[in-house]
């Protein structure tokens, strides 16, 4: 991936970041980026450096992980975005059944090994370091409940830069809904925990 484009680039304490895009919108520029691997946890400067030759400088907070799943939208309802075991999408008009091994695609979980570099897309073979930990829960409330659930495989995703694919065994007795919840915790070495923002999946 390119460290400059459209000519913009940005760096984290020095090192520079691989750009996924740039995005002009009513005036306003994004720049969307990977945080690279050589960056230490803890507060660091981000440099912006426009296109027109302007800068500025922010300072950020990086974790050692920061679970995020990728989603998308069937109707209103916000979707992870996950597949089942002949590869198809979940959706609410294919939902995932209790047995099912589902691959759910998440970013923030760190270096692997073997290790990768920043910018450079995932090869077979990667695997995740951090120790994690999923559930499916059936809501968010007071009543909530959790199904643990059985972790098979975490990987860098082959072909993609910053991407995890995540494969999670439903259990049998899984609670079945429209709307579930899967929540996945990373720890790092110290014990600190880095919890994912419940995502919803339908689950039939």
């Amino acid at each position: 991936m390119p460290t400059t484009l459209a000519g913009v680039s940005v760096t984290f304490n020095g090192t520079a970041a691989p750009i996924y895009y740039v995005l002009n919108s009513n005036g306003k520029e994004q720049v969307t980026v990977q945080v690279p691997f050589e960056v230490q946890p803890g507060t660091v400067s981000v440099a912006i450096n426009g296109a027109g030759g302007g800068s500025t400088t922010v300072s950020a907070t990086v974790l050692a992980f920061a679970p995020g799943a990728f989603t998308t939208t069937y109707g209103n309802q916000a979707v992870a975005v996950a597949q089942r075991p002949d590869g198809s999408y979940v959706s609410p008009s294919n939902p995932a059944h209790p047995g099912d091994s589902i691959r759910f695609y998440v970013s923030g979980l760190g270096q692997v090994t073997p290790a990768t570099a920043t910018g450079e897309a995932g090869v077979p073979g990667q695997t995740v370091v951090a120790p994690l930990a999923v559930a499916i829960h059936t809501s968010s409330g007071p009543s909530a409940s959790a199904t643990g659930a059985q972790l098979i495989a975490a990987e860098y995703a082959p072909g993609l830069v910053g991407v995890y694919a995540v494969t999670v065994l439903l259990p049998s007795d899984t609670a079945t809904g429209p709307a579930q919840l899967f929540v996945m915790i990373a720890y790092d070495s110290q014990g600190n925990v880095y919890s994912l923002q419940s995502v919803q999946i339908p689950i039939q």
